[in-house]
């Protein structure tokens, strides 16, 4: 049904503000197709308890089942970016938008009730650049195009840009490679130990001049060359370069170098290494008194309780503990005068920052930085702990939990598929990157269009994944996670982190930060990722040679 514009009406101020209630940033709300009043949704707090409090829109993916995938075209998306063209439009991609029912519904429960929620194509221009006039005009005229297309769905215009995600960094990450040989006594934070390690998903930013800073996600070869690359996106290496320049490294060239990790990691690892000391010392002091309290009159008094085997284990293995963290954020603390010690590597490659003329719709926003493998003394592979992610991934659990990892591939996730039609399915993924760490996610069965930079006076736009984060994370992905790898419970690698829908102020502090941690807390947001295999293809269109994973 196409809506009327006599019947759809200009939002009230409250409206404009809290329609988008439990997305990131909490965007505004400029116009909607749908006629339907809008009243603030509350729902309870709790299955037995009366009290309320206002529900929280969140994302949901478009699904393989669901009907508007058979109409979804090419055709479609470039007849809506024309209708847009005039207009200030960021983005669009149908989605799914329902709201949160509780904090006592189950995640299966929630996400049955999620899959249920109506489609919408979700429109985003840039802030304040639109009256409620224009946005309901460009609405209907989209709305109408999808009719004529066979999709019957709601219009909405929101206020948001993709924002990428490199970001600032003032000293960088350092550990001494000895320390990760860690003694089977202690258990340490290692969701971000691995982070500074050689796996992929450690950070990267510039040794001088330059203070973006972002995440390795891949270590590849170009045909026979036995030099080992790592793979990132250009804006985070480019150090400003104008868009249309493309870089080959020559012998003549000064190298562009690059070191391992940046701030926002060390201040993760020191805070958690912190907490932890706090825990296991107040845990020894209480088995100690209890300890003690048994030596001295247990056999006198049958009231005093005997430690138990537990907590005389924790006695004998938690000093080990104790002295291993001790060490660890000596080393960490050592890394802003051990900057140079730190050298990844240097720029090798990188493209144009603009659309492929090879393959139309796809945005060339990747680089290639020459490792130097004297610096990674455990050697350089693919392999990703997913200790976190297995179960959720639907992958098996193996016995040893420090070995649950994987070797990232790259191919059809089945032999029947080909690469592209990965890309239109939906499925459950997980990401490591520099800032966010491990993250889950679900692919959506469309891809979003997002407006390209202009040149020429004209308008270009790229296809790329979209990612809705689910279970308990809010964001799949945070400033400092671009160039991230995005793979499957296989293990195939389906995409790269290019950027998201939000930018939370609070993702560039340290984790310690309480007002930080309240901010993330806001809202969901969405992550935009380039598909791999554009990315490998273009690879050996500017290089000449193919890319293998190591």
């Amino acid at each position: 049904m196409i809506s009327d514009i006599n019947r759809c009406y200009k939002p009230s101020t409250e409206e404009t503000i809290e329609y988008y209630y439990g997305i990131a940033g909490k965007p505004k709300l400029v116009a909607r197709t749908s006629s339907d009043l809008w009243v603030k949704p509350e729902c309870k707090v709790s299955a037995w308890g009366r009290t309320t409090e206002q529900a929280k829109k969140r994302f949901w993916p478009i699904q393989d089942d669901d009907d508007i995938v058979q109409h979804w075209t090419e055709e479609l998306c470039i007849t809506l970016a024309e209708i847009l063209s005039p207009y200030p439009w960021t983005y669009f991609f149908p989605v799914k938008m329902p709201l949160g029912r509780g904090n006592h519904y189950s995640r299966s429960q929630e996400e049955r009730f999620y899959k249920t929620a109506p489609v919408l194509l979700l429109i985003a221009v840039n802030e304040n650049s639109i009256q409620w006039e224009e946005g309901i005009e460009m609405a209907l005229k989209c709305q109408r195009c999808l009719h004529d297309h066979n999709i019957g769905i709601e219009v909405e215009v929101r206020e948001g840009r993709r924002h990428h995600h490199g970001v600032t960094a003032e000293f960088e990450n350092l550990i001494d490679e000895t320390l990760l040989q860690q003694p089977r006594e202690a258990t340490n934070p290692m969701e971000f130990i691995d982070l500074m390690s050689s796996k992929p998903g450690y950070g990267i930013t510039y040794l001088k001049d330059h203070n973006s800073s972002g995440t390795m996600g891949l270590h590849i070869t170009l045909g026979d060359d036995k030099k080992i690359y790592g793979l990132t996106c250009r804006h985070v290496v480019d150090k400003g370069q104008p868009l249309e320049r493309a870089y080959k490294i020559t012998a003549q060239d000064q190298r562009q170098y690059h070191v391992h990790s940046h701030e926002d990691t060390i201040a993760k690892v020191l805070t958690k290494l912190t907490d932890q000391q706090d825990t296991i010392e107040k845990s020894i002091q209480i088995f100690k008194r209890k300890k003690d309290k048994w030596d001295l009159f247990g056999e006198s008094d049958p009231y005093i309780k005997a430690p138990t085997s537990i907590e005389l284990d924790a006695l004998a293995r938690w000093p080990i503990q104790l002295d291993y963290n001790k060490k660890l954020a000596e080393s960490l603390r050592k890394a802003e005068a051990s900057k140079k010690e730190r050298l990844l590597g240097h720029v090798a490659f990188y493209p144009p920052f603009e659309i492929s003329t090879k393959t139309p719709g796809y945005l060339r926003d990747w680089a290639l930085l020459e490792l130097d493998k004297a610096n990674c003394p455990k050697g350089i592979d693919n392999q990703v702990s997913t200790r976190n992610m297995r179960l959720e991934l639907g992958m098996p659990m193996l016995p040893n939990p420090v070995s649950q990892s994987i070797q990232l591939e790259y191919g059809s996730r089945y032999p029947f598929e080909l690469p592209d039609e990965v890309a239109k399915k939906s499925f459950k993924v997980g990401k490591v990157g520099a800032t966010s760490g491990y993250t889950l996610g679900m692919t959506s069965a469309i891809q979003a269009v997002v407006r390209a930079p202009k040149r020429d006076n004209r308008t270009y736009f790229s296809w790329e994944l979209l990612i809705v984060p689910i279970g308990d994370d809010l964001h799949f992905s945070e400033p400092g996670d671009s160039g991230a790898s995005i793979f499957d419970g296989f293990g195939w690698v389906v995409g790269m982190v290019v950027g998201s829908s939000h930018v939370d102020q609070a993702s560039s502090r340290p984790e310690s930060s309480k007002d930080a941690m309240k901010e993330r807390d806001r809202g969901i947001d969405i992550t935009f990722a380039s598909s791999i295999d554009w990315v490998l293809d273009d690879i050996q269109a500017l290089t000449g040679f193919e890319p293998r994973l190591v």
